[in-house]
């Protein structure tokens, strides 16, 4: 086994300058997949130019801080503002049944819409990390065994030497990696972080046999660095040993 590394964008669907960004990283074999937002701006054009990847892997980015719903329920209103859209903080709202299930069944139009469009989604992640609120773990499941998609990303687990989590954050992460796995036979990576993370860490995984998911943000200036990184020869400190992988691979 040698160090396996998925590299994902998020966020295709956002706009143009986004969808365009993410198109030419998987054209110049930079990233080896991507998630799309379902209910944003340029969803459709991403999913029309989607099908010229034949070799790339879509999956959802679920989305319940951004944009409108595509359903309507009243038990969705505590994450909605008042014109409609989406709430940043439902981190910080307490979920209860009613409000449970409507997520359920926004996260299933979700994917739906996705499927409608021609696209073949083989992994969840999320927006801003919504899938790992411990709350919404059976929500998750129920989405995965709806669709039958086993393949799910982890929660963050390598952070900066300069800011590392602490053991209780990161062994309640372990937990909920380990009950990811288990339940309904979710395949996962065992590490996940953001390129810029890994790439000030990278020496440290040099001839390690594991797996790896890398997000990555582009088409915006404030992502300039961490691209500057990913189009950088990263890859020859991790050489030989160092294997991309898609997420249809895992």
């Amino acid at each position: 086994m040698s160090l396996q590394i998925i590299i994902n964008a998020d966020d295709l669907g956002l706009c143009d300058s986004v969808n365009e960004a993410i198109f030419g990283l998987l054209e110049r074999k930079r990233i080896t997949s991507a998630t799309l937002m379902a209910n944003a701006p340029a969803t459709e054009m991403a999913t029309r130019d989607a099908k010229h990847f034949p070799d790339g892997t879509f999956g959802v980015h679920l989305n319940a801080t951004s944009f409108a719903p595509l359903t309507s329920s009243p038990a969705m209103r505590p994450l909605l503002r008042e014109n409609g859209e989406f709430r940043r903080d439902i981190h910080q709202i307490r979920l209860g049944n009613d409000t449970l299930a409507a997520l359920q069944a926004e996260f299933i139009a979700q994917i739906k819409r996705l499927q409608q469009l021609g696209v073949h989604v083989s992994h969840i992640d999320s927006h801003h990390h919504v899938h790992t609120i411990p709350a919404l773990f059976l929500v998750l499941k129920a989405v995965q065994k709806h669709f039958g998609i086993r393949r799910v990303r982890n929660t963050m687990n390598l952070y900066p030497l300069d800011a590392p989590a602490d053991r209780v954050l990161l062994a309640s992460k372990w937990l909920w990696g380990v009950a990811l796995r288990k339940w309904y036979g979710t395949h996962t990576t065992r590490w996940f972080a953001p390129f810029s993370v890994f790439h000030a860490r990278r020496t440290e995984f040099a001839g390690r046999s594991t797996t790896m998911e890398l997000m990555v943000h582009t088409g915006e200036e404030r992502y300039a660095a961490e691209n500057r990184l990913l189009n950088s020869d990263w890859q020859r400190d991790l050489s030989p040993g160092l294997e991309l992988n898609r997420y249809a691979d895992l």
